[in-house]
């Protein structure tokens, strides 16, 4: 521990204090001053940048319908869920938004689904999860579909 905080300190670095990095990124949290703000943690880091990195066609649009489900369903579940009314209005406005992009014709009714699932229940929002992380595979690398899968294994911690 006081190889790390050494490293911290910027006193030295050397390659045996490397294996202490992964514990660096708690240090830094509980070293900040009472007052600071803690680092905010983007949920689908995968997602956006699968979407940012796809070029222009089907692979970007799928990318960035999935990742509006995935924000919209992380917003459904666990403690800090919206209430129902505010859901509805949410996922009525993706829809208008989904219709508005060029999204495969494959794609597009398993999307619609997963919209107006983060509107209902946590089981609603897992089973359309599932089926678009099944149809969205072809435009989607592995990580952002295990994001997508993630959000109902344990629902996301969202700093606000």
């Amino acid at each position: 521990m006081l190889e790390v905080l050494e490293v911290l300190n910027g006193k030295q670095l050397h390659l045996e204090h490397l294996e202490h990095l992964e514990h660096v990124d708690h240090l830094c949290v509980t070293l900040l001053p009472p007052f600071a703000v803690p680092p905010i943690r983007f949920p689908c880091r995968a997602l956006a940048a699968r979407a940012g990195r796809a070029s222009l066609g089907g692979e970007r649009e799928v990318a960035m319908a999935a990742l509006m489900v995935a924000r919209l369903a992380g917003d459904a579940l666990g403690p800090r869920a919206l209430e129902v009314a505010l859901r509805e209005e949410r996922a009525a406005a993706a829809k208008a938004w989904l219709a508005s992009i060029a999204v495969p014709a494959r794609a597009r009714p398993a999307l619609g689904r997963a919209l107006d699932a983060t509107a209902r229940d946590a089981a609603a929002i897992a089973t359309a999860l599932e089926e678009l992380a099944k149809v969205a595979g072809a435009w989607l690398d592995d990580l952002s579909v295990t994001e997508l899968r993630a959000i109902t294994a344990a629902p996301l911690v969202i700093s606000r």
